[in-house]
C-alpha cells in the first residue's frame, strides 16, 4: 500500500513478492505430494523399469545420460541463482557505500543507503546499526529463498529426465528384444551342447 502509485517501487517489491509466494506455493505442493515424489525417486533410484529385462551397457548408458543432464540443468540454475543474488547485493553494496568502489558519493555529501529490495521497516535503515540488520535479514532472505526454489525446481526437473531416462531404456530394450531373445537361444542351444559332451 505504501508504494501503491508509485509504479517502479510496486513493481519491485510485487516481483520479490511473487517470488516468494511461488516459493511457499511449491513448498506447500511438494510436502501435499511428499509419499508420492518418494516412490517415484525410489523407482528411479533403483532402475526399476531396466532390471526387469537388463541385457547389457546401453540401458546403464541411457541412465547415465539422463543423469548427468538432471545434474547440468540442476547446477547451471543453482549457478545461475548465486550470479542472480550476488548481482542484487553487489549492487545494493555499491549504492550505499560508493567510495569504496571508487564510484565517489552519488548524492552530494550524504549516500543513502540502499538495501537489497526496497522494502519498508518500522526504523530507519539509515542509522548504520538498523541498516546493518535490515541487510543481513534481506540477504539471509534472499540466499534461502532463491536456495529454496530451485532445490524444489530442479528436484522436479531431475526427476523427470531420470523417469525418461527409464522410458527410453524401455524402449531400447522393447526394440532391441527379437536380437536378444536370438541371442539368448544362442546361448542355451551352446550350454545344451557343452552340458552333453
Amino acid at each position: 500500500l505504501l508504494t501503491w502509485g508509485d509504479l517502479k517501487d510496486l513493481a519491485e517489491n510485487g516481483s520479490v513478492s511473487l517470488i516468494c509466494i511461488a516459493a511457499i506455493f511449491k513448498q506447500i505442493n511438494f510436502i501435499w505430494r511428499e509419499q508420492r515424489i518418494k516412490l517415484i525417486t525410489n523407482k528411479a533410484k533403483s532402475n526399476f523399469s531396466s532390471t526387469l529385462m537388463k541385457w547389457g551397457g546401453n540401458q546403464d548408458k541411457i541412465i547415465r545420460k539422463a543423469n548427468r543432464q538432471a545434474y547440468t540443468v540442476s547446477w547451471t540454475y543453482y549457478v545461475l541463482g548465486a550470479v542472480g543474488v550476488s548481482c542484487l547485493v553487489t549492487t545494493a553494496l555499491i549504492k550505499s557505500h560508493p567510495e569504496y568502489f571508487g564510484f565517489g558519493k552519488i548524492q552530494g555529501n550524504k549516500t543513502l543507503k540502499t538495501l537489497i529490495f526496497k522494502a519498508w521497516f518500522p526504523f530507519d535503515t539509515q542509522q548504520p546499526h538498523y541498516y546493518v540488520t535490515a541487510f543481513v535479514f534481506q540477504l539471509l532472505l534472499a540466499t534461502y529463498g532463491t536456495t529454496i526454489n530451485i532445490g524444489i525446481d530442479t528436484l522436479i526437473v531431475s526427476l523427470i529426465a531420470n523417469c525418461c531416462g527409464q522410458f527410453e531404456v524401455l524402449h531400447y530394450s522393447l526394440r532391441t528384444i527379437k536380437e536378444r531373445a536370438e541371442e539368448l537361444v544362442v546361448k542355451e542351444m551352446v550350454s545344451v551342447d557343452r552340458s552333453h559332451n
